[in-house]
């Protein structure tokens, strides 16, 4: 061979070739044999304008680097790490620097421009020159172009945000979780393949197989559920009420379509009737293809279900309920009511004396601004307001929360009844030690929900 095996400007490729600068000119054992037979000037000549094309070619590609979305020089798909330009001769490595130097220049440019355009947004169109210089053409907004700014409704007139469209969060084989709930952060499954993705009439509904976390349903771009953590989740928002309340009888369930509650709750026998209220038809019948394990809940005779609007039947259904829970989705698209006073007033109204609610509650890292009003605007209604929470590795910080209010009883931070050695094997979360731990909040969530003050500022 003509070149060191070990040159690390050279990989070996599965097939066996060599590889000059990142793979563009490949090179194979009879060329390396011919080259050997030639003299040292004569090879000399035959290798120099093959090399002037790689480097040719590589100044191209750091060009060409320029509109792409990932950095060339950080390495991607197509370019080894090692392809960088301090393997290049002194003539080469300065053009391919320029060359470098330009791409940086024009991504910090167009990164300022974006961020130029936001701003003469935020301040509605107006004017904006300054002592840097003027902007021309481009300092106003086009009256033929309104800012979002000026075209956005009042605050109180503002529609629910909608969710997104799970599809648009698939990206390079990953489902990556982005919501306006948790800016700034993401959690992401692999996904082996997608089952099922359409639009029902009311959100989004995706499910799809994932690498290490069996099936995975997503609602407006949020994940639901998935077969490896529910359990978590299902478990603990279903016995902390049922097992606070020393006999109950009739429990409905707002939401909750992919069944895995009604599987919690058909646990107790001493339960005569559990209705499920679920808007969106599309959930129930997706998780019973997708999801059997959640789903097998809807085969318990006791389970009754309704297709409709939970509010509705609740006024329908007044002083009817020992347990209400309500298994929702965070509040975007139509479980955006779910989080509101007049239907926190509407359970109540629907709960029979005695009777414990037990709502999805958000994440104390990420929403305490939307639980800490909603809990003092419903103290006044219920005899006792807690919040407990869970730890599930795939909701936003790996943790979610309850609210469980009461009427005419005390607090549920106490289990009124124990599971049975044999229904305490089937659980794989919730133990009566649990459903006691579950109420002590950490020191900032518990000043931040129900404003206690620190013990020093209380002494003083």
């Amino acid at each position: 061979a003509t070149q060191p095996r070990d040159r690390p400007d050279r990989a070996k490729t599965s097939q066996g070739q060599t590889m000059n600068f990142g793979g563009l000119f490949p090179s194979n054992r009879h060329h390396r044999q011919i080259a050997a037979r030639l003299s040292t000037r004569r090879r000399q000549r035959t290798l120099l304008p093959q090399r002037a094309l790689d480097f040719a070619a590589f100044i191209l590609l750091a060009c060409a680097s320029a509109d792409s979305s990932s950095s060339f020089l950080a390495g991607s798909a197509s370019v080894p790490r090692y392809a960088t330009a301090a393997f290049l001769p002194p003539d080469a490595r300065a053009v391919f620097e320029g060359a470098t130097a330009w791409r940086l220049q024009r991504e910090t440019a167009t990164v300022a421009q974006t961020q130029l355009s936001l701003s003469l947004q935020t301040r509605g169109g107006a004017a904006a020159s300054d002592d840097d210089g003027d902007l021309g053409g481009n300092s106003k907004m086009s009256a033929e172009e309104p800012s979002e700014m000026m075209t956005k409704p009042n605050e109180e007139e503002e529609a629910p945000p909608q969710g997104l469209n799970g599809m648009d969060l698939i990206v390079d084989g990953w489902f990556h979780e982005r919501g306006e709930l948790w800016p700034g952060q993401a959690m992401s499954l692999q996904v082996i393949k997608v089952l099922d993705h359409h639009r029902s009439e009311f959100q989004d509904v995706l499910v799809f197989e994932s690498a290490k976390h069996g099936n995975v349903l997503v609602l407006d771009g949020v994940i639901q559920v998935t077969e490896r953590d529910e359990f978590a989740y299902q478990e603990m928002i279903a016995h902390i009420p049922l097992f606070a309340h020393p006999d109950p009888k009739r429990v409905l369930v707002i939401g909750g379509g992919d069944g895995g509650v009604l599987r919690e709750i058909a646990r107790h026998p001493g339960v005569e009737e559990i209705i499920l209220c679920e808007i969106d038809g599309d959930v129930i019948e997706s998780s019973k293809k997708y999801l059997p394990s959640l789903a097998k809940g809807y085969d318990d005779p006791r389970v009754s279900v309704k297709i409709m609007d939970g509010a509705k039947f609740m006024d329908e259904n007044k002083d009817s309920f020992d347990v209400i829970i309500t298994d929702s989705s965070d509040p975007i698209g139509p479980a955006s009511v779910l989080f509101e006073t007049p239907f926190y007033n509407a359970m109540h109204a629907s709960l029979r004396e005695g009777g414990i609610v037990c709502t999805q509650g958000e994440c104390m890292w990420l929403h305490v601004d939307l639980i800490r009003p909603l809990v003092q605007s419903i103290s006044g209604i219920y005899t006792d307001v807690g919040y407990a929470y869970t730890t599930i590795p795939t909701y936003p910080s790996g943790q979610i929360g309850f609210i469980i209010a009461t009427k005419g009883r005390g607090a549920c931070s106490a289990p009124s009844r124990k599971p049975t050695e044999e229904v305490q094997r089937e659980l794989r979360y919730y133990t009566p030690e649990i459903h006691e731990a579950s109420f002590v909040l950490p020191a900032f969530a518990k000043r931040a929900i129900f404003g206690e003050k620190d013990e020093g500022k209380e002494e003083k």
